[in-house]
């Protein structure tokens, strides 16, 4: 499941597996530095749902984690580095209306890599 996670500036894709409520997940950064992150989380419709997660440049957290439309969900929480979002199973329009990334910037594929642009505002209702 494609699976973003932002840390303050640093922003991080990857993929997350789930079998029977609980799943892992390997994210990279996409700041051009080589920070990978890797966590375990449970994943029920209860309050208990959470992440947990290490990475590479010492930074470590933990997330709680809200169930979406079926295998979707999205989480908020702290690391090391401050505030901490998640989400994850959403496609890749969906995933920008979830997270609120760095800089009013939104996530596209750009020559087959993830990279952060300035957030397209002409569809805004002022």
């Amino acid at each position: 499941m494609f699976t973003v996670a932002v840390a303050g500036q640093q922003v991080l894709v990857g993929e997350s597996i789930s079998f029977g409520g609980r799943g892992s997940f390997e994210l990279q950064s996409i700041n051009g530095d080589p920070t990978t992150c890797t966590g375990r989380y449970t994943y029920r419709r209860l309050p208990k749902s959470k992440a947990t997660f290490n990475c590479t440049n010492g930074n470590k957290g933990t997330v709680k984690l809200v169930a979406g439309e079926g295998m979707s969900g999205t989480g908020k929480g702290m690391s090391a580095s401050g505030q901490v979002q998640i989400a994850f199973g959403f496609s890749l329009p969906e995933l920008n209306r979830q997270i609120t990334f760095p800089s009013n910037t939104e996530l596209v594929i750009v020559n087959n890599r993830y990279s952060l642009v300035p957030k397209d505002t002409s569809n805004d209702k002022s």
